[in-house]
């Protein structure tokens, strides 16, 4: 399974994008303060990510993802 965690400099802002079990091609979006997204391709739930952090007060210029592979 892949996840990628999206980071505001150093700081984590708890965002995490990772596959479905289901299907492993699809993604989901994990929020701090709500239910996990509906399926996506990996994209559209990276920009989804990263527009909601930009308006959560994150600066945006600052914002970087780091990917980590689980078994």
């Amino acid at each position: 399974m892949a996840t990628h965690r999206l980071y505001d400099g150093n700081r984590n802002t708890g965002i995490v994008v990772a596959s479905d079990d289901k299907y492993p091609n699809l993604y989901r979006v994990h929020w701090p303060d709500r239910e996990p997204s509906d399926l996506a391709n990996l994209t559209r739930c990276k920009d989804a990510a990263w527009v909601w952090a930009s308006r959560t007060g994150s600066k945006g210029n600052h914002l970087n993802w780091n990917r980590r592979e689980t078994s």
